[in-house]
């Protein structure tokens, strides 16, 4: 899902469409019509923007901090000398650090909303847990829970086939049908 507004599109690539069995395909179909229901943009804008505001603030009140304790040390006269612009990258490259597992907590918090509106519209929990196994040699199914909150902008593959699951067990009949299918007959 990108765009906003008149631009908004949900793109599903070509590899996915070709290999994915069907209902892996309706239910990456179902969790990107999710993240556009659920206003998941604007919302990325909105906490982005707070994000970007209070580390301009932290970084600008830094840099007057550092320049006022070590300027003269470091022939810095003030935050517009022009010697102070690697100072000023190194304030931007630690905000963009530390702010990292803020911006993932949120991204995740909006991947498992769109994993719950797909289940919801699709009713295929085993299209996630399927597209989930899939994706796995991509990345780990199951990171230590540091790696997940500081570095993963998504629920592990082991969270969202736990939560496919479940949400399988509170809403479709305990057998499936012969076909393989997780829909309710």
């Amino acid at each position: 899902m990108t765009g906003i507004g008149a631009t908004a599109r949900i793109t599903l690539d070509d590899n996915t469409i070709a290999s994915a069995p069907r209902r892996e395909v309706e239910f990456v179909m179902a969790h990107e019509i999710g993240h556009y229901v659920l206003r998941h943009i604007g919302k990325s804008i909105v906490f982005s923007g707070l994000a970007m505001g209070i580390g301009f603030l932290l970084i600008a009140w830094g840099l007057r901090r550092l320049i006022g304790w070590k300027g003269p040390s470091w022939d810095l006269a003030d935050a517009g000398d022009v010697a102070a612009v690697p100072l000023l990258w190194l304030l931007f490259s630690l905000w963009g650090y530390l702010s990292l597992p803020i911006d993932n907590s949120i991204s995740r918090e909006q991947e498992a909303e769109a994993d719950l509106f797909g289940l919801n519209a699709s009713r295929e929990p085993f299209g996630l847990a399927e597209f989930m196994l899939r994706d796995a040699d991509v990345q780990p199914l199951a990171p230590s829970a540091l790696v997940e909150w500081a570095l993963r902008s998504h629920p592990s593959g082991a969270h969202r086939i736990a939560m496919a699951m479940r949400w399988r067990a509170e809403h479709l009949a305990p057998n499936p049908s012969a076909t393989g299918s997780s829909r309710a007959p």
